[in-house]
């Protein structure tokens, strides 16, 4: 049997042009030239139904690799309210997919427990472990 030939991996792409996140960027999240993140209004583009975990997802591990994110005050600026915060982790309770790697570094970087970046659920569950009313 043959042997697969040795390559580099490549990292999940993140493209916010894609269709969705366009029509999302009124609702915050990263912005590209000026490399920040714009709190988002989740509960607002949830409404929308463009792809709102990934876009939220994506958006929080673009300014993680960044360096701009603070863990001192993470979901002011990550989400214009609380409840939008919260609004996020619920969804990721419904998204049951193990995390594609940018994803997974990105936010086990900002959760630090390596337990709670393996699902998007169990991610949602350890964000709200970390930065819900308990985790303050």
């Amino acid at each position: 049997m043959p042997k697969i030939k040795a390559y580099k991996p490549h990292p999940s792409v993140i493209w916010l042009d894609a269709e969705g996140y366009r029509e999302n960027r009124c609702f915050g999240g990263w912005e590209t030239k000026k490399k920040s993140l714009i709190p988002m209004q989740y509960a607002n583009v949830a409404a929308t139904d463009n792809d709102p975990q990934r876009w939220a997802l994506d958006a929080i591990t673009l300014a993680i690799e960044a360096g701009v994110i603070d863990t001192d005050t993470f979901v002011a600026q990550a989400f214009a309210t609380q409840v939008d915060f919260e609004a996020f982790c619920t969804a990721l309770g419904d998204f049951d997919w193990w995390l594609n790697d940018r994803h997974k570094y990105a936010f086990r970087s900002l959760v630090g427990d390596v337990s709670r970046v393996d699902t998007y659920a169990h991610l949602g569950e350890g964000l709200v472990q970390k930065f819900g009313p308990a985790g303050r």
